[in-house]
């Protein structure tokens, strides 16, 4: 659920071993929202195979930031980043017959929903996302797909007297 800024601004220290600890960059100006990623085999792996080598614990994992990058030089990196990632993105998506644009965006939005369709609450994906429940709720998870409004519907008015 992290996006691309914070995941650029990701420090050996963030990592724990069995997690990946950090402030969303958003929530900086609030210092006591950690938000908590369980590592897996599969980040893991990325990580091993993205890393940069180790010099220290404040160097960063990714190679997307230097320590001594102006913040305009940050943003101008990280937008860069975002638009490589995008691109291919839609070089897969093409591949595999999608026409629809999908970008980082969409990405954390699949995420969210997949979260949702497999019954995690509003609360769970907020704490994985490092957002809170409300805009959980207003941009990641609101738009049901009309289908499960219909099935939810049905459920819910199956009076039947038998």
């Amino acid at each position: 659920g992290a996006n691309i800024t914070d995941l650029a601004q990701l420090k050996y220290k963030n990592i724990d071993g069995l997690s990946i600890i950090f402030i969303r960059q958003k929530r900086a100006h609030r210092k006591q929202d950690f938000t908590v990623i369980a590592m897996t085999q599969e980040i893991a792996r990325l990580i091993e195979k993205l890393k940069q080598p180790y010099k220290s614990e404040e160097t960063y994992i990714l190679d997307i930031l230097k320590e001594n990058m102006t913040a305009k030089q940050r943003l101008t990196a990280i937008r860069n980043t975002v638009r490589g990632i995008n691109k291919h993105i839609k070089v897969i998506a093409a591949n595999i017959g999608i026409s629809t644009n999908i970008t980082t965006y969409t990405a954390r939005h699949t995420h969210a929903t997949v979260k949702r369709d497999a019954g995690y609450s509003a609360l769970q994906i907020a704490e994985d996302m490092g957002t809170s429940e409300k805009v959980v709720k207003r941009n990641y998870i609101s738009n049901t797909d009309l289908d499960k409004k219909h099935q939810m519907a049905a459920i819910l008015t199956n009076w039947d007297d038998g």
